[in-house]
């Protein structure tokens, strides 16, 4: 286990503890979250596969150093857990996970997803 971003979380390869204020760690499983999104510039919302939803006031960087390799960015204020991925429509530029929700699809990101599905 390793503490990262100025001792708020507590990380080991498959899941994380995340302090939420100065009472409360909440434990953070990497293969329950499907996505992390951006709120504003520096807040995010993690959704879980079971929809629950905790909020960060965290950069969507700073997560992203903290997430294993199968969080990949696919837009300037989303990653995305590619094992929750059903497929990923170019022409709307929309990656549509296992529940039917729809992300937006960056293009200068397009090529971060292409090397699963090839």
């Amino acid at each position: 286990m390793e503490m990262l971003s100025e001792n708020r979380v507590i990380r080991s390869r498959t899941m994380a503890f995340y302090k939420t204020n100065y009472t409360k760690w909440v434990r953070i499983k990497f293969a329950d979250i499907m996505y992390v999104d951006t709120m504003t510039k520096l807040a995010a919302r993690i959704v879980f596969k079971d929809n629950e939803i905790v909020h960060s006031n965290e950069t969507l960087t700073k997560i992203s150093m903290i997430l294993p390799a199968r969080f990949e960015r696919i837009h300037r204020s989303c990653l995305v857990n590619i094992d929750y991925i059903d497929y990923v429509d170019y022409r709307k530029k929309r990656v549509i996970l296992k529940n039917n929700e729809q992300l937006k699809l960056g293009l200068a990101y397009m090529e971060n997803l292409e090397k699963y599905f090839i």
